[in-house]
């Protein structure tokens, strides 16, 4: 199956699954508790018009906006109108009847949406370097291609609505920050689908791993960046109002969540903190929600083990610097009582010929994020305890990827208790913001 298809199909599935789907079915869509007062985007018509056909009586148009991309032919206030007219063309027909029906029509939804990807080009691709005209042409059509797929993401159809979020993944993934607030609006509607999120998600993660190859924000809008923050650690702590409790479900829930959890530890910021008048306000705290995912501290329904090592990796990504109030060591603690558990995990299943998770997958990308957590904190007022603690940690991890010994969970258990970080609590004079030990989610 072709992978646009494969997406397509995957991604109804996952709408079926969860309970926020906004899909043709007779079964109210199931609302989320943080989102009650929000009004949803979608609304009709559900065929967005399209003044020409370029397939028909476009060629003209179509070989012009094709050496626009190329940079053979400048972008023009007077060819501009022909950017408008592609932008609507290559958008506007996810929601078409014609296409919906295979019978109707030579092109399916997956060609549709390989010509739209046709078109984004791509600044961070090294083979490729973009020429200036090739980079103007990227900032008019993308800003006219946004705002179109911006719609599409509106309409009723969910297919139109899933295509045209994963067109906008992609072009995020471009480093185009403007499509990152659509992505964002995607995510907080209420009746939208968490298969149409899953893309969202994805492209909010793919935009922010730019800033993180180069260990910086890519965001030039600081406003932006902070409501992406918002935005993913409210979806976190949303509650569904209506779980049925089925694997099925809650694996389908899982899976997308754990999209959201990537992209929340790629944004580097362990809180943002303010001080006015000597009162520091701590805001964002992104450590805190990863934290309570890693430690099922909360989170509805409780998150599974691909979601805990995902949030774990996430709190060893982010910058301990940027955040004076940050205590790093409480924050470790917190890991190594993560590590415990799942080391305990896997030792159940260790001698099973099938395994429920990669667990050697799962060691290896632990091991890398604790040795970026040392190397981030080596210059810290915890470098000691930090330097100690990520060598344990380390060791019984190894265990599982030699396969040959048997990791020992008590013995780090020991050394965690025998340990304790100086700190009480994930943030100077904030004694509340501690992870619940003897209180687990509710399912």
């Amino acid at each position: 199956m072709k992978w646009c298809n494969a997406f397509f199909v995957f991604g109804l599935a996952l709408a079926t699954a969860l309970p926020v789907s906004r899909l043709p079915a007779q079964a109210p869509a199931q609302k989320l508790q943080t989102q009650k007062q929000r009004a949803t985007r979608i609304h009709p018509p559900d065929n967005l018009k399209i003044a020409k056909d370029w397939d028909k009586e476009g060629k003209d148009e179509q070989k012009e906006f094709e050496r626009m991309r190329k940079g053979d032919s400048l972008v023009t206030e007077e060819n501009k109108a022909i950017l408008d007219q592609a932008a609507i063309w290559y958008a506007y027909r996810l929601t078409q009847d014609t296409y919906q029906d295979t019978a109707n029509t030579s092109k399916t939804m997956h060609d549709l949406v390989k010509q739209a990807l046709g078109q984004i080009l791509d600044p961070t691709d090294q083979r490729k370097r973009l020429s200036q005209a090739q980079s103007t042409f990227k900032e008019e059509f993308e800003k006219r291609f946004i705002a179109r797929l911006s719609e599409v993401t509106c309409n009723p159809r969910p297919v139109a609505r899933l295509n045209a979020a994963m067109i906008l993944a992609r072009i995020a993934a471009t480093d185009q920050e403007d499509a990152v607030d659509v992505l964002l609006e995607i995510i907080q509607d209420p009746e939208e689908n968490d298969g149409v999120r899953l893309h969202a998600f994805r492209g909010l993660k793919e935009f922010l791993l730019i800033g993180r190859a180069n260990d910086s924000s890519n965001f030039k809008n600081k406003e932006r960046e902070a409501r992406c923050v918002r935005v993913l650690l409210d979806y976190l702590g949303r509650r569904p109002e209506k779980l049925s409790g089925g694997k099925r479900e809650l694996a389908a829930l899982s899976y997308v969540r754990r999209e959201a959890v990537a992209a929340l530890g790629l944004t580097r910021l362990p809180a943002a903190s303010t001080t006015e008048k000597k009162v520091t306000t701590i805001q964002r705290m992104t450590a805190f929600g990863l934290l309570r995912v890693m430690r099922k501290d909360g989170i509805v329904p409780e998150p599974l083990i691909a979601e805990q090592v995902e949030a774990a990796v996430g709190v060893c990504q982010l910058r301990s610097k940027l955040c004076d109030e940050y205590q790093v060591d409480y924050a470790a603690d917190q890991i190594g009582r993560f590590l415990v558990e799942f080391l305990s995990s896997y030792n159940g299943e260790k001698d099973k010929e099938v395994k429920t998770e990669p667990w050697k997958i799962h060691a290896a990308r632990l091991i890398q994020a604790l040795d970026e957590l040392k190397t981030d904190t080596e210059r810290s007022n915890f470098k000691v305890y930090m330097a100690k603690f990520v060598s344990q940690a380390q060791s019984p991890l190894n265990d599982i990827l030699g396969g040959k010994n048997t990791p020992n969970p008590t013995e780090l258990g020991t050394w965690l208790d025998n340990n304790k970080p100086t700190s009480t609590s994930l943030f100077k004079d904030r004694p509340d913001i501690v992870i619940k030990e003897t209180e687990k989610a509710e399912q």
